[in-house]
């Protein structure tokens, strides 16, 4: 049947339900019914009542007020009770008062069950200028809402206010309606569909509310898809459709999601022409389960212990897919690793910092592509680091480019913080710089461990830090400081130091064991502005094994300097091993120095540099050289090749020593005419000689033993 022509001042024009009383209506239509200054002008339920209709419907039911009121629940009102509703039309219901709100539905604390409805028509009576109407169609305060399989067509909730301009027109703005409004409750909505509607948003959210909406559609409406103040970041759209929805021109929303505050995430969404606020893009997130490749710029996956990949996602938004990662790999949930795949360039935001958590076991595909900080300053502004990884980390990266790092505390393009392990295969780490710090390409700190194979630290930069205080002076474009270094075919080229000191232009190593297998180190030097590299590799109680790799072009003379602080090498109270590979081509002061360290380098060509080729300094200091290749070498600022300090040795073993000259001829005095103009061209011929020698010595005084050595260039037999 049908109850009509209710008109009640209180709750309750069409049917009043309280008392923890149960109603069930059957196939009953609720028509034209009103209340004047109060709720519900349908149906008012409240004290825990509970209300089950089936068919039927609710059509042209009234709010209305004197003005001073606010009112709510046009069709229904359900405060603390319970309602059902099964199959039921909500059509042309209206609440016309200034402040009322849920023309067809308004729950205060209540539950409300929706299922294979249709809303049409709900909203403002006329939709015309000076026409007051609800703020909202489905109205929620602290209560759960459940609406599945529904139709939402042709609704209005546009809450218009007069202004009156200088001119005397009038002007209608439409402030803050939304067909569905949430403030602190939560809605559950799947398989629904909305077009037609016309209001500022079709969802708007505050207090914390929560909502959980898939299968939906929403295309063709004159209405923000979303605008929230506050929600809960668990909420979500799923699988669900956005197209065309545009409010009108009188909103001061213009665009279809205006997101404040906390992260919205869709899952398997298609987001068409979807606008975002600009200020607002930052909290959407996009997850996507099933899509082509093509159409993602990231994948996270998680692997088990056993290798075997336990789940995926994909993202359209970089920022989002990977702080998602990192809170993955942060606290893993039964998993052993997290793998990230990057399938395009990417520039973080200024206000994002690349940084991977403490213990975190990441892998990181880059598949090409570049990761730009996009932070290189010269201006005293110094934004940050390329990518920082924390203490502990196990960390992978593979086949991509690292650039645009600038940091003046820390490192310029990885940092690597204590205690981690990393390997990084085919990496190039290029274009970084750092002031006044160490690493300007990489930093390698207190226990960690780096294996780089393949790729390269290429044109990174490291300046000193003036301030009017101190100066503070970088080292090492690669740094390493009790660490562990080994690095594989890997090209190290083209970096330098600014306009004044650095040391290590390449590698610096503080107490750390630095290897290069198979590494090509050249053309690293000054910039070229009167500054100069004090070296181009320097060590510190370190321990350097070198195989097989080759150094040109490095170096630059301090010409503007009353100093000889330009070495290729630099050693305080190190160690150096070195087999095979070419120092050509170089330009330094000096291509060795030893202050009380140690040096053994067998099968090495050092020719054609310009540069003294070794000072060897300090009593405790002893260099081996067998079979290697000396000639041609052109110091620029000193008339000979090699100078040893009166307490310094330097053992020489089947080497072809070329033209190579001493700083005292009179040094090797013992060897005779042999050395020539400095040739020790004929050293495997002294072996026998100097055998004997050393037999009749020892037959004297036990200090004659020395004389072959007076020169500190002593050749022996192995």
């Amino acid at each position: 049947g049908t109850i009509t022509g209710g008109f009640r001042n209180g709750e309750g024009g069409g049917i009043l339900i309280y008392d923890d009383a149960n109603v069930t209506l059957n196939n009953v239509h609720i028509v034209g019914n009103r209340v004047y200054n109060d709720d519900g002008a349908g149906i008012a339920m409240s004290d825990n009542a509970t209300l089950i209709m089936n068919g039927g419907s609710f059509k042209n039911n009234m709010l209305n007020t004197s003005g001073k009121y606010k009112c709510y629940g046009g069709a229904v009102f359900v405060d603390g009770g319970t309602a059902f509703f099964n199959n039921v039309e909500f059509k042309d219901n209206v609440a016309t008062a200034t402040n009322s709100a849920g023309a067809a539905i308004y729950a205060d604390e209540g539950s409300v069950f929706v299922n294979e409805c249709t809303f049409v028509g709900n909203g403002a009576a006329t939709g015309v200028e000076n026409t007051v109407a609800a703020r909202s169609v489905v109205h929620g305060v602290n209560s759960d809402i459940t609406i599945k399989k529904s139709t939402f067509t042709g609704n209005g909730s546009m809450h218009y206010t007069t202004i009156s301009s200088a001119n005397g027109r009038s002007t209608a703005v439409n402030d803050f309606s939304s067909l569905i409004y949430l403030d602190d409750s939560t809605l559950t909505m799947e398989g629904c569909n909305f077009s037609g509607n016309s209001s500022c948003s079709l969802f708007r959210t505050e207090s914390d509310a929560k909502f959980y909406i898939s299968d939906t559609q929403f295309v063709g409406n004159a209405s923000n898809a979303f605008y929230s103040k506050d929600h809960d970041e668990d909420s979500y759209f799923r699988n669900c459709v956005f197209s065309n929805n545009k409010c009108k021109e009188i909103s001061k929303y213009y665009e279809t999601f205006s997101v404040l505050n906390n992260i919205l995430t869709f899952y398997d969404c298609d987001l068409g022409g979807a606008k975002f606020a600009e200020e607002d893009v930052e909290y959407i997130k996009y997850m996507y389960s099933d899509i082509p490749q093509s159409e993602a710029v990231m994948r996270v996956s998680v692997l088990l212990e056993d290798g075997t990949e336990s789940s995926s996602a994909y993202y359209k938004k970089l920022e989002f897919g990977w702080n998602d990662a990192m809170k993955k790999a942060e606290s893993p949930d039964g998993y052993d690793r997290v793998v990230v795949d990057l399938y395009v360039d990417w520039i973080p935001s200024a206000a994002d910092n690349i940084e991977i958590p403490e213990g975190a076991r990441v892998t990181l595909n880059m598949n090409g592509h570049t990761i730009n900080r996009n932070m290189i300053s010269f201006d005293g502004v110094y934004g940050g680091e390329a990518l920082c990884i924390c203490s502990g980390a196990d960390v992978i990266i593979n086949d991509g480019k690292i650039t645009g790092g600038s940091c003046s505390d820390g490192a310029g393009g990885i940092h690597i913080k204590s205690d981690a392990r990393v390997v990084l295969n085919n990496v190039n780490v290029v274009g970084n710089h750092s002031e006044g710090s160490n690493g300007s390409g990489i930093a390698v700190r207190s226990g960690s461990v780096l294996v780089m194979n393949g790729g390269s630290i290429s044109d990174n930069i490291m300046t000193e830090d003036n301030y009017v205080v101190y100066i503070s002076y970088p080292y090492g474009v690669l740094y390493a400081c009790d660490a562990t270094v080994t690095l594989n075919n890997v090209t190290i080229n083209g970096n330098r130091a600014g306009t004044k000191n650095g040391e290590g232009v390449a590698i610096y190593a503080d107490d750390s064991i630095v290897t290069l297998n198979n590494c090509v180190v050249s053309n690293n030097a000054h910039d070229g502005n009167g500054g100069y590299a004090e070296s181009v590799i320097g060590a510190v109680a370190s321990k350097l094994i070198i195989n097989n790799t080759d150094f040109t072009g490095n170096g630059a003379v301090s010409d503007k300097w009353d100093t000889d602080y330009s070495h290729l090498f630099y050693l305080e109270d190190s160690e150096l091993t070195m087999e095979g590979g070419k120092i050509t081509g170089n330009k330094a002061d000096k291509l060795f120095y030893f202050d009380d360290s140690k040096a053994d380098l067998k099968g090495v060509t050092i020719t054609d540099n310009e540069s003294v080729v070794f000072d060897v300094d300090n009593s405790s200091a002893k260099v081996t050289l067998t079979e290697c290749t000396l000639g041609n070498n052109s110091p620029v600022k000193y008339d000979e090749d090699i100078i040893i300090d009166t307490k310094g040795t330097l053992v020489l073993t089947n080497c072809d020593l070329g033209d190579t000259t001493f700083e005292d001829k009179s040094m090797v005095a013992g060897v005779g005419s042999l050395f020539g103009e400095g040739s020790l061209s004929m050293i495997v011929s002294l072996l026998a000689l100097i055998s004997s020698v050393v037999s009749l010595c020892a037959m004297g005084s036990y200090n004659k033993k020395k004389v072959v050595s007076a020169n500190n260039a002593r050749a022996e037999n192995e």
